[in-house]
């Protein structure tokens, strides 16, 4: 009897905190203590809630959550189903956004940060690959976007987002976009073009040059111009125009850049690491893979792939990339992209010595223009923040959270925006910038789009980089293609070269060559012949190579050589050693009828692919032998190669049937009144096999 009161004394325990766990948990109790006053209302009546419902289950039933549903005996005063569950859903409604408050102050307490100054960091989205935090312009902290638009749990409204970008404001950014060219007359078009015009004529002759229709025909007048201006040259004291206002514009950019704080992490730890330094600064560009030139880059590190590629094609590696910068103060998110880009690529030359190629990009919306708003109405974007224009000298997460903001119940989506990007070369020397731009509609525009111009702008400078150093696009495989092909053709030419100047043509027909190979061999030019002819055989894959002894072999090694397979020759005469052999007649101009060829059994087998080599083609017989030994062996041949053809025989005929290549490097057409005449060969243009 105790024992059962004790164990419903027990399970009465646990059905008053199963009721109640869902209300005084101890995670709502710690946000609340959090969140403070923020939520303390709430969760002060949700404490005062969980004590009515415990008092409500005086009957101490593990079921009664269900019996209220069930039961009838509840009046309608009573919860219903409904009740119930929407009563559970704001619960855990309120308990996410104490937790979210939760976390957002943990968040602002760990990552709130500023220097002695004021000044804070940002990381760009583009510099380090990933979206990070940006520099906020009033608070001056480092946080998500996710957590900068809510406030206690609840999402910004998008003017609220917008006032935290009111230094970024502009009012004057209007972007010339087709639809007001469109509105010009043909008469302003002409007008503005002809402008353009005059402003590029001047830029390249001066203002002041006068061609032949603006002359007054007074040839006095010329002479004393003329003469003026070469006393002016004479002078001791002259002074080219171009190079002081080159050396003043120099001085300004160095008074601009001296403004500029930025930072790359992973270049402060190369200059603090002076063995990797060092090895940077002496090494050179890798020639093994054709490379010519050592660069290195500072662009946003998504482009360093697409730099390092086109680069690639004209013979220049890039040895790293910094592409990891942050803001070192406030000032510097307001710097030009030109200015960015150009001190990225000093403070990388500093460091290394080496010819630099850096990357900025800014992104910028044009006010709203007034005749594309409507009738007033009680929209938060009618605002001044929600009608200015706003520009960024970097592109990250700023840019979608400006761009939702405006698209949250303006209505304006015909807003132009502009992605402009600068690509900066420097080396020491000189200095060059190309720049790439595209607009966008505001209801199209995204983060991403960034690496339109960026793309562009990289592959300008290349094209200029090219022109400039007079870089030949893909020079070091040209050069390989022309070896080979010229590695390829020069064999075939010395042979043939060989038989027309030591050849001779016997009386009864046979051609001598016995004086580079037969009786004495020209080893170099065989070994040519033979590297030449192996790259013919290649997609045949022999495993082995049979010939015939003696003469065979001065081809059928180096080619055996270059393919990296055995050779395998056919005795004449049956050896001591040869036990077991498979034999074969024929017969030859050079040693009559009736003859056979022997291989030792040993030597092939059935899974053999097999490559017949010879010196003469001529009626094919000593060839047709071999084919049949392979046969009887039960291997595979794959093809037949001899150094020297004779057209006029049958031998290529005879060796038709077999179904395999035939090729040689010398094709003799005729013998007749003893002079030998080579089959004339299809001419090549290296140039267009190089450019296949």
């Amino acid at each position: 009897m105790q024992l059962t009161t004790y164990f419903t004394f027990v399970c009465l325990c646990l059905t008053n905190l199963a009721t109640v766990h869902g209300f005084l948990s101890p995670a709502n109790l710690r946000h609340e203590k959090i969140a403070k006053n923020n939520v303390r209302i709430k969760s002060n009546s949700f404490i005062t809630h969980a004590k009515k419902r415990r008092k409500e289950n005086n009957q101490d039933n593990l079921f009664d959550w269900y019996e209220k549903i069930d039961d009838d005996k509840y009046d309608s005063a009573k919860p219903t189903p409904d009740d119930i569950f929407w009563e559970e859903m704001e619960r855990q409604k309120m308990s996410s956004q104490a937790a979210a408050v939760a976390e957002n102050g943990n968040s602002n307490n760990n990552n709130n940060f500023s220097n002695k100054n004021g000044d804070s960091h940002s990381s760009s989205s583009l510099g380090n690959g990933n979206v990070e935090a940006v520099l906020s312009s009033n608070a001056g902290n480092k946080n998500s976007s996710s957590q900068r638009n809510r406030v206690n749990g609840s999402p910004m409204s998008g003017d609220a987002i917008l006032a935290q970008f009111k230094d970024n404001m502009v009012s004057d950014n209007w972007i010339v976009s087709g639809d007001e060219r469109e509105e010009m007359d043909v008469d302003d078009l002409l007008e503005e073009q002809q402008r353009q015009i005059d402003e590029a004529w001047n830029s390249l002759y001066g203002e002041n040059n006068l061609d032949e229709s603006s002359t007054n025909g007074d040839e006095e007048d010329d002479d004393v111009t003329i003469e003026s201006l070469s006393l002016d040259y004479d002078n001791e004291d002259y002074v080219d125009s171009d190079d002081i206002d080159a050396k003043q514009a120099e001085e300004e950019l160095l008074q601009r850049l001296s403004n500029i704080s930025m930072q790359s992490f992973s270049l402060n730890a190369l200059k603090a690491n002076e063995r990797a330094l060092t090895k940077l600064r002496s090494r050179g560009p890798d020639h093994t893979e054709g490379m010519e030139k050592l660069w290195i880059g500072a662009v946003d590190a998504p482009s360093k792939h697409n730099l390092k590629g086109s680069l690639r094609l004209y013979g220049v590696e890039l040895a790293d990339n910094f592409g990891d910068w942050t803001y070192g103060k406030q000032s510097d998110q307001f710097q030009t992209i030109e200015d960015i880009a150009s001190f990225k690529a000093r403070e990388v030359f500093k460091v290394t010595g080496l010819p630099v190629i850096s990357s900025q990009s800014e992104w910028e919306v044009e006010p709203s223009k007034p005749k594309r708003i409507g009738p007033i109405t009680n929209s938060p974007m009618l605002s001044p923040r929600g009608l200015s224009g706003y520009r960024f000298n970097d592109i990250d997460d700023r840019v979608d959270q400006v761009v939702s903001a405006l698209l949250e119940g303006s209505g304006d989506y015909s807003r132009k925006t502009k992605f402009r990007s600068c690509v900066c070369f420097y080396d020491g020397n000189m200095e060059m910038y190309t720049f790439g731009e595209v607009e966008v509609d505001l209801l199209w525009t995204k983060s991403l789009k960034c690496f339109i111009p960026l793309s562009s702008a990289i592959t300008d400078m290349v094209n200029l980089l090219t022109i400039t150093f007079e870089l030949e696009y893909q020079r070091w495989l040209k050069s390989k293609a022309k070896e080979a092909f010229i590695g390829y053709r020069g064999a075939s030419i010395k042979l043939r070269d060989r038989v027309l100047r030591d050849g001779r043509v016997l009386p009864n027909g046979i051609i001598d060559v016995s004086k580079f190979m037969d009786s004495m061999v020209d080893v170099d030019l065989m070994s040519e012949c033979g590297i030449e002819l192996a790259q013919l055989f290649l997609d045949t894959k022999p495993t082995k190579i049979l010939t015939v002894a003696t003469t065979g072999l001065i081809l059928a090694i180096p080619m055996a050589k270059e393919l990296q397979v055995p050779v395998i020759y056919a005795r004449k005469e049956r050896s001591i050693v040869m036990a077991d052999t498979f034999n074969a007649a024929y017969s030859s101009n050079t040693v009559g009828s009736n003859k056979r060829l022997y291989v030792a059994k040993n030597h092939l087998s059935a899974n053999d692919r097999v490559l017949v080599v010879d010196d003469f083609l001529s009626a094919g017989s000593s060839q047709e032998a071999l084919m049949r030994i392979i046969s009887d062996a039960g291997a595979l041949p794959v093809g037949v190669g001899v150094l020297i053809e004779k057209v006029y025989d049958s031998g290529r005929k005879s060796l038709s049937g077999f179904n395999v290549p035939v090729h040689s490097m010398v094709r003799v057409a005729s013998v007749r009144d003893r002079v030998i005449t080579l089959v004339e060969e299809d001419g090549f243009n290296e140039d267009e096999i190089i450019n296949i």
